[in-house]
């Protein structure tokens, strides 16, 4: 069994466990045709000539932070798909940040904004990426993973039936939420849409066997490696997701600030909640290395003082957002993964705490 201190650090991650946020409904994500519709009138609206302002910026929910604007200190035009990502992703940042209310925030589902409740603030969400761009770098073809997204595309019973691994969600299943099975088939139906459910995540005996198999590792990271490993798969494609999971909950601060998908926020390592983006960088390209150079620089400074009082000043170009805007980059799937419909991302991460949560309450008695 784990020793007090992994297991300590594991109920902690179980605790706060990160859960995407979705601008728009699971079930009704947009496709990648629409993902470049979003209203120019909102950037136009922020357009400035070109002026000075802070590299790092305070906020309330997520502290010390990139200016988004930096992307439009880079030098020359996005050509490659990463800057394009990283031109796009600042063009709707630009248009989030500027709003100061739940119902402007809101308002239109096209612009991609998320409102936090909690620190009143309005950020950029993830609903821009489509879920086919991550679901070759989240699992493994032949998964049980890859079962559960197919299973949960299915919206209606006799699709759902016609899949021999799937099943329509059974009578009396979801209400027995304290079950193993129980807790599996609720974290999948809380993420989609759908009542179909793979087969796997309703026999006692499979969930039983992901359960204690976790319990063969004796750290941390080695615990979440192989629940990750029976979940998604060991595919290559897969990795960087892997080291995103199983690295960020027990990071240092350089080795935190230094991966791909961690934040280091209120000095300890988290999931960033734009990790889908770090999914897909290629983090040797120019831009990407000079982003996440400046993005340390930032994450470091613990305090609204220091991070507001940084004396780095950029020279922004707003002006740049128009073009920006209209950038239409593309993360086709690795080889022989294919393409599905569905909130793959919040399904995955789902099922992932859930054996993490099992493993931590049942452990070898289930």
């Amino acid at each position: 069994m784990a020793s007090s201190i992994i297991l300590t650090t594991l109920f902690a991650l179980v605790a706060s466990s990160v859960r995407p946020t979705y601008d728009v409904d699971p079930g009704t994500r947009l496709s990648s045709k629409f993902r470049g519709q979003a209203t120019t009138a909102a950037v136009e609206r922020r357009l400035q000539a070109t002026t000075s302002a802070h590299q790092c910026l305070w906020t309330r929910r997520a502290g010390c932070e990139l200016n988004a604007d930096f992307v439009t200190t880079l030098s020359g035009s996005p050509t490659t798909e990463s800057q394009k990502l990283l031109a796009r992703n600042a063009a709707l940042s630009n248009i989030c940040t500027g709003y100061n209310s739940s119902y402007t925030c809101l308002a239109k589902p096209g612009e991609y904004c998320v409102w936090s409740s909690s620190y009143q603030e309005c950020y950029l969400g993830t609903g821009y990426i489509p879920d086919e761009w991550l679901q070759s770098r989240l699992w493994c073809s032949g998964s049980l993973a890859e079962t559960t997204v197919k299973c949960v595309s299915s919206i209606t019973s006799s699709t759902c039936s016609a899949n021999a691994k799937c099943v329509w969600a059974p009578t009396g299943l979801t209400s027995q939420a304290s079950s193993i099975v129980g807790i599996i088939v609720t974290a999948i139906l809380g993420s989609s849409n759908s009542s179909c459910v793979p087969k796997w995540a309703t026999d006692e005996k499979v969930v039983n066997n992901l359960v204690q198999n976790a319990a063969k590792g004796t750290t941390v990271a080695e615990i979440l490696a192989i629940i990750f490993n029976d979940l998604m798969g060991t595919c290559s494609s897969a990795q960087k997701f892997k080291t995103m999971l199983t690295t960020c909950p027990v990071a240092s601060a350089s080795t935190c600030l230094s991966t791909p998908g961690c934040a280091f926020q209120s000095n300890a390592c988290n999931y960033a909640d734009d990790f889908p983006v770090y999914l897909l960088l290629n983090q040797t390209d120019t831009w990407v290395v000079a982003w996440n150079k400046a993005r340390v620089q930032c994450e470091v400074l613990s305090s609204n003082s220091s991070c507001s009082s940084s004396p780095d000043l950029i020279t922004i170009n707003k002006t740049l957002y128009s073009q920006y805007l209209a950038l239409q980059p593309s993360f086709p799937p690795e080889p022989n993964v294919g393409s599905l419909s569905g909130p793959t991302t919040a399904i995955l991460l789902g099922l992932f705490f859930s054996i993490l949560h099992l493993f931590l309450f049942y452990g070898k008695a289930v």
